[in-house]
């Protein structure tokens, strides 16, 4: 049976560009998501062996619907993160919060097939550009501090990042009603 996964990039010639290498790797893609929200709800409800998130998405980035995708199935949907984001603080952080795997898109399709084979084993995988950071930052000794606000708070920050505020056009009740939540929060 194959590994059944879980694909989400907010650029669709990317997913299906994607799709298509990993069909001819063997594995079965189960679901597509354009954004870290409906990459959440597809992973709950198709609950694939690994979802395979781009960083930067719109409604939730990838490090966030990873987060959550990985404390919603108690970690039996591996995440790996499909990115061209290197920065330290980006990769200290998805590790911290339980991602398997972190692949710089400049990788090639071999390494990319097996990076989730190992990932589907039970390893983590690191491109090894990405290797050489964490292996820098720990020998540095430096102490990266945790991120000071909480998951939702920054969904609402994505949301005004995005220019989903009460008083934009095109925003939705939901979106309004996140920025309520937390503006209530913070008096």
């Amino acid at each position: 049976m194959p590994l059944r996964i879980l694909l989400a990039d907010d650029h669709d010639v990317v997913r299906h560009g994607f799709r298509a290498i990993l069909e001819r790797g063997g594995f079965e893609v189960a679901a597509e998501a354009a954004d870290g929200r409906e990459a959440v709800r597809l992973a709950a409800a198709e609950q694939p062996d690994i979802a395979v998130l781009d960083l930067a998405m719109p409604q939730l980035n990838g490090l966030d619907a990873g987060r959550q995708i990985v404390q919603a199935s108690a970690g039996r949907t591996r995440v790996v993160l499909l990115t061209m984001h290197n920065e330290e603080h980006q990769i200290i952080a998805a590790l911290r919060a339980g991602i398997r795997g972190y692949i710089v898109k400049t990788e090639g399709t071999t390494q990319l097939i097996h990076a989730l084979r190992e990932v589907a084993a039970g390893a983590t995988y690191l491109s090894p550009s990405v290797c050489a950071i964490v292996v820098g930052a720990f020998l540095s000794g430096k102490e990266l501090k945790a991120d000071p606000l909480n998951n939702r708070e920054r969904e609402v920050l994505q949301l005004v990042a995005e220019g989903r505020t009460p008083f934009a056009a095109g925003s939705s009740k939901s979106d309004v009603a996140a920025l309520a939540v937390v503006s209530l929060a913070v008096r």
